[in-house]
């Protein structure tokens, strides 16, 4: 199964053949506009975050339950990712924020950017690979490297 997120808390679902994708309601009851920004999969469920650290899960991508918000500062999640390998998910979003979660729907742990940032820098996509790894990029062709899945 394929799926991805936009606007107005609309997911789009696709099986195997993407020919026909189906539209699916996320949630109701997202803050702001709804816009979901990121999707991930991992662990048996889909993660879908974005305005307001909003983050959602389902395990069937049709009924969905509202999670632990994604970090402390109400920011927008652009980027998910799961690393299997140590059953992390990961996000990074605007102003910037790196955050790491083993339960999505419990707690979310701020990470720590080193060497820090300006408040106007942003994190865009994101993707696990390694055993304990996430790489994002940002501004500027700006790389960041989390070598301790997802805290620094």
């Amino acid at each position: 199964t394929f799926f991805t997120v936009g606007q107005n808390t609309l997911g789009l679902s696709a099986v195997f053949d993407l020919t026909s994708w189906a539209t699916q309601a996320v949630v109701t009851d997202a803050p702001g506009d709804g816009a979901l920004f990121a999707v991930a999969h991992g662990a048996g469920r889909f993660v879908a975050a974005g305005v307001n650290a909003s983050v959602f899960y389902s395990s069937d991508h049709v009924n969905w339950s509202r999670g632990s918000d994604a970090n402390n500062l109400d920011v927008t999640v652009s980027g998910l990712a799961h690393n299997a390998n140590n059953g992390r998910f990961a996000s990074v979003g605007l102003f910037p924020l790196a955050a790491w979660s083993t339960d999505v729907a419990a707690t979310w742990v701020n990470g720590t950017l080193t060497p820090p940032v300006s408040p106007f820098f942003s994190l865009r996509g994101l993707t696990a690979f390694g055993v304990n790894s996430f790489a994002t990029c940002g501004e500027s062709g700006t790389i960041r490297v989390s070598t301790d899945g997802g805290a620094n």
